[in-house]
């Protein structure tokens, strides 16, 4: 990621650099009493073919067409791409692209969130952007050079190679978004936890006490009551007193 935005700083640069000379060139031009002019450099396959070759890129050319092709495979660290350049002379462009970087049609099972991740792509990228056929669902990385005032190596180069390196970093997590698993860049639904259980207290278990056997007291025998005793506790009951015999009188010896 950082070689990619160490590229597009350079290529800032470089069109700054462009842009300021430019300037100039029509500024002196002016000062001399001159018509403004526009640097115009014809952008023919076989300039693209040179600029290839200065990268040491192997490659086909088709000029059958109108809009002569230029075609070669990359590999990367994560897939092998086809790459397919169309110099447009009529329309003053240059068109690059990843071709056949994947395939999402309408029908597949993840086609809206495929989509939905190409569109947040596509607002972060600065270099390329992902275009789907809803035809077939070909999905491609392309960028277009602007061919009016010329394209130079050093921002033809640029470019091509931050296009290739964002399709081979986005490749991966596109390619799980598809068919499954986790993907960098996306959220995946939160689970939440589940609370972990209190430790309780260890509790002693002490073996049960032996339990003595309960000895019962023998019967002890009631004590007998003795005759003629009145039990304890109850008082005595006094003869009434005209129920009682009078003593006899002692006699004397006198009589």
């Amino acid at each position: 990621m950082k070689r990619i935005d160490r590229l597009i700083g350079s290529l800032l640069v470089l069109l700054l650099l462009a842009g300021a000379s430019q300037l100039l060139a029509q500024t002196e031009d002016k000062a001399l009493g001159g018509k403004e002019t526009a640097v115009e450099e014809g952008v023919t396959a076989g300039v693209v073919a040179s600029y290839l070759d200065n990268m040491g890129y192997v490659y086909e050319i088709n000029t059958a067409s109108n809009v002569p092709e230029l075609s070669l495979t990359i590999r990367g660290e994560n897939n092998q791409y086809d790459i397919r350049i169309f110099i447009d002379d009529e329309r003053k462009v240059v068109y690059v692209c990843v071709n056949r970087f994947l395939y999402c049609p309408t029908s597949h099972p993840r086609h809206s969130p495929v989509m939905q991740r190409l569109m947040e792509l596509n607002w972060k990228l600065l270099i390329g952007k992902y275009e789907w056929d809803k035809n077939d669902g070909e999905v491609r990385l392309s960028y277009t050079f602007s061919t009016e005032n010329g394209v130079g190596y050093d921002a033809f180069e640029t470019c091509f190679q931050v296009l290739i390196m964002t399709a081979d970093q986005h490749y991966p997590e596109l390619m799980k978004l598809m068919w499954g698993g986790p993907q960098e860049g996306v959220e995946s639904p939160k689970i939440k936890p589940k609370p972990e259980a209190k430790p309780q207290p260890e509790t002693k278990v002490e073996p049960p006490a032996k339990e003595e056997p309960v000895v019962q007291p023998l019967p002890q025998p009631e004590p007998e009551e003795p005759e003629g005793e009145e039990p304890e506790g109850e008082a005595p009951e006094e003869p009434s007193p005209a129920l009682t015999e009078p003593e006899p009188e002692p006699q004397t010896e006198a009589e």
